[in-house]
């Protein structure tokens, strides 16, 4: 964050040194970002790669840095697929309105169970426009 396009960068960790632990801190260690896009060269393997912590053999020569991308643009947002009141939902009215507690049991059922008040703010709360 914050680079100008185009430049030239790699990283450094610093931290406790305890292979044991698993932990191999070593900020003579150049890194390369591994979300970086672009890279300005190659990786070559050289032995000084694998130098212990305290031989001071800085690696920042021996491997290519990541380049600094351009940020393309933004997309604009699309409006949400779902529109309140847009969903149609499908429903098995006798399954939907069988054991329904709030329904008088005649209704129970049958096509006028969802003209149910209940059944009706339920499919409000739902966002649903229509029932098939």
């Amino acid at each position: 964050a914050g680079l100008a396009a185009g430049t030239r960068y790699g990283l450094r960790a610093d931290g406790d040194y305890a292979p044991e632990q698993g932990l191999w801190f070593d900020p003579d260690k150049l890194l390369v970002d591994p979300y970086a896009v672009e890279i300005d060269r190659p990786y070559v393997y050289d032995g000084r790669l694998a130098a212990r912590r305290g031989e001071a053999t800085d690696t920042a020569p021996l491997l290519p840095k990541a380049i600094a991308a351009t940020l393309p643009q933004p997309v604009p947002a699309l409006p949400p697929l779902f529109q309140p009141g847009g969903l149609i939902y499908e429903v098995p009215v006798r399954a939907f309105t069988m054991l329904h507690p709030a329904i008088p049991k005649p209704q129970r059922g049958t096509l006028s169970a969802l003209a149910h008040p209940a059944i009706v703010e339920h499919l409000k709360k739902l966002g649903v426009g229509a029932v098939e």
